[in-house]
């Protein structure tokens, strides 16, 4: 029998060190970390194998994860062990912090082992330690002799206990990163989700606002509707007097195609508007076109409920790298908010400012209410915030807003310094996106 060897206990600790310094224990890189570990311990403990072994899933058997053989340097694994074969080895593990086997023919284990895995490995002592994650046994890590039996150590038992807890700190460190991973990979579900809820919110913010222009609008169309069943008839009249002189028929004609050019424009900015423009390319547009057809939408209803509006455009020259639907929405819904605080005001009026100053383009809506109060200024932005009345507003509207003003790099905010009501959508003159 080979006596216990005395460790040096300088180079024991220096590769205890080493060992524990690994990057590749930290970053959960099994594979590598294995690898080194069992090279190592055979190497500064003198034995001929040295292998770790994991549980499988079901906790059925261990598998060899990684052996290394000292005689010819090779590296293995996949070898089985059942434990139901071998219910002794196994209560000697759950009991102690190792197990030391100087003779393997004359340990209460040898009538489990020794057909199994003794003999066909010519193993003759063995040193095992449970790994232990969270008080758990998750595996083993075995030193085996197969040139001649041996003693081990108290070192020898202390080096291998040190060892097995830098493998527990290697399996934690690689199940943080798996529930990272799944935690990232959940997260990225979840966002995405939310974004979905957030276009199907603004699109039923549009619809919302569209449902609420609606007889306004239709009242817009009807008007020049009306106006061009009277040229037809008047036309129809012509046809039948020769006297009139046809430049007169072609005033009429002339009539009809603008009537109808008006018409064709409402449709087109309510088909602009409807259309989920979440996706659409960034594109320099320009503003006053913008804020034109967006005005389309609910002149005719400002106009009607007596309220006045005040328009303060820019150079036709100006233009905003954006998504169009986006800004109209948000000028639009900016616009419906305040018309619903100041249906009912003696005073009504809705002013539209949109300059460029100091390479900054801003949007400022103003209407003729006397601004928000200070302890509800915090929340407005807040989605599902909202002062209206029951069924009259989903308290989306100036979160959706902000979103979108987000989303081309500006920032959106109420001005407090206003005497009114005044909210400003602020963009870079260039976005790069």
């Amino acid at each position: 029998m080979t006596p216990a060897l005395k460790l040096p206990e300088y180079h024991v600790g220096q590769t205890l060190l080493r060992l524990a310094r690994l990057k590749s224990i930290d970053d959960g890189e099994l594979e590598a970390s294995y690898k080194e570990i069992t090279f190592a311990v055979a190497e500064a403990m003198g034995v001929d194998r040295c292998s770790i072994w994991l549980f499988n899933e079901d906790e059925t058997a261990i598998v060899s994860t990684k052996l290394y053989d000292k005689k010819d340097g090779s590296f293995s694994c996949g070898h089985i062990l059942y434990a139901f074969d071998f219910p002794i080895y196994f209560g000697f593990l759950n009991q102690g912090r190792t197990l030391p086997i100087a003779n393997v023919l004359k340990h209460e284990t040898s009538t489990e082992f020794e057909h199994l895995y003794f003999a066909p490995y010519n193993i003759k002592s063995l040193l095992d330690a449970p790994i232990r994650v969270g008080g758990k046994m998750v595996g083993i890590l075995c030193c085996e002799m197969t040139s001649a039996t041996r003693d081990w150590s108290m070192n020898d038992e202390t080096f291998v206990a040190n060892i097995t807890d830098i493998l527990a700190r290697a399996i934690q460190a690689k199940e943080r990163l798996i529930a990272i991973h799944a935690l990232e990979k959940l997260v990225a579900v979840r966002n995405q989700e939310l974004e979905e809820q957030k276009t199907k919110c603004i699109l039923a913010s549009k619809m919302a606002t569209l449902g609420e222009m609606a007889g306004s609008i239709a009242h817009e169309i009807n008007n020049p509707l009306a106006i061009i069943l009277g040229y037809l008839a008047m036309l129809k009249s012509m046809e039948e007097d020769s006297s009139v002189a046809p430049d007169r028929k072609a005033k009429v004609i002339d009539d009809i195609k603008m009537t109808t050019l008006r018409i064709d424009k409402i449709v087109k900015g309510l088909r602009f508007f409807a259309r989920d423009g979440s996706h659409d390319d960034f594109i320099s547009s320009p503003l006053h076109q913008i804020l034109e057809d967006t005005l389309t939408l609910c002149r005719q209803k400002f106009n009607h409920n007596g309220l006045k509006i005040i328009t303060n455009f820019p150079e036709k020259s100006l233009t905003l790298r954006c998504q169009p639907v986006g800004i109209s929405q948000a000028i639009l819904n900016l616009l419906g908010n305040a018309y619903d605080a100041i249906e009912k005001s003696p005073e009504k009026w809705i002013k539209i400012d949109c300059f460029e100053s100091n390479n900054v383009i801003k949007i400022q809506i103003t209407d003729s209410g006397n601004g928000i109060d200070s302890n509800i200024r915090e929340k407005i932005m807040n989605p599902f915030f909202t002062t209206k009345g029951m069924g009259k507003g989903t308290g989306l509207g100036l979160s959706i807003v902000r979103g979108i003003v987000e989303q081309h790099n500006g920032a959106f905010y109420l001005d407090t310094s206003s005497a009114n009501t005044s909210f400003v959508m602020q963009f870079p003159s260039e976005i790069s996106l």
